[in-house]
């Protein structure tokens, strides 16, 4: 078996033999390199011509028989389906390269979404404890006078509580009274016992 390579090279394309020190044939276009190596094998008692990309990646392997006749529109063909080939592995390795790019977009997205997220709950929180703190001291200080004036009035009806207490005001009335009819008792007696005097003493005829 005599099987050739058709690879690429730095200034076009060339047909290799597995450990010949030379290529065997050397090309502008990679369908004449797939050409030459078609007839070389077919001459050559038959084998395979693998195809490599031009990224040496094997795109294609043909079997040829010896002594087969290779023409320009078998190369041709040989070489489109290898370039369709390579250009759909290429196209796949795009939309691959842009969904892995998409999803570690979305991941990183996710992430910052998640990261501010977490920012903001926490920017809230503080805000939240700042204006309770706020409203607790505003509400204080508003407070504070109110609480003055609500004593201020506690202790007024306090004191007019205890001023009005019916046993309080019945003992006061009592105390009243008593005290004036004493003391009219008191005025007349002294009136009586002046004029007893003074009628003792026109008697006697003192003076």
């Amino acid at each position: 078996m005599s099987d050739r390579h058709v690879v690429p090279a730095e200034d076009g394309w060339q047909v290799e033999k597995d450990h010949a020190q030379r290529p065997s044939a050397k090309t502008a276009t990679q369908a004449e390199a797939v050409s030459r190596a078609l007839e070389i094998v077919a001459n050559d008692g038959g084998g395979e011509v693998v195809i490599h990309g031009t990224d040496g990646q094997v795109r294609e392997t043909r079997t040829v028989e010896a002594g087969a006749q290779t023409t320009a529109t078998e190369a041709a063909m040989a070489t489109a389906a290898t370039e369709a080939r390579a250009a759909a592995d290429r196209g796949l390795e795009v939309v691959e390269d842009t969904a892995g790019h998409a999803g570690e977009a979305v991941r990183g997205g996710a992430d910052r979404a998640a990261t501010i997220g977490g920012q903001l709950e926490n920017e809230l929180d503080t805000t939240a404890d700042r204006t309770a703190r706020k409203v607790r001291t505003v509400t204080e200080r508003a407070a504070q006078p109110l609480d003055k004036t609500t004593g201020q009035l506690l202790d007024t009806l306090a004191r007019l509580t205890r001023a009005l207490n019916p046993v309080r005001v019945t003992g006061r009335v009592v105390e009243i009274g008593a005290t004036a009819t004493l003391r009219t008792a008191g005025a007349l007696t002294s009136r009586g016992g002046r004029s007893t005097q003074s009628t003792a003493r026109a008697l006697t005829g003192h003076r």
